[in-house]
């Protein structure tokens, strides 16, 4: 599990999670592509980069597709 970011209303900000791959990032127990108000970006230095909007969100990714 990683910190949950805060944000601002009308705001969107980059989270990066250490994930190869976007189906294995999870946002608050559910994929993170079916969440509303979190949008996958591209991929990135070894992480799936996702934007997301204001409020709180809380994001998981699987050990087998993630980087050590």
């Amino acid at each position: 599990m990683f910190p949950s970011p805060e944000r601002t209303s009308n705001a969107f900000a980059p989270v990066f999670v250490p994930e190869k791959e976007a189906a294995g990032v999870a946002e608050s127990g559910k994929r993170a592509a079916n969440r509303e108000g979190v949008s996958f970006l591209r991929t990135q230095n070894n992480a799936a980069v996702h934007a997301v909007g204001s409020g709180t969100c809380r994001f998981q990714c699987s050990l087998p597709g993630a980087i050590r």
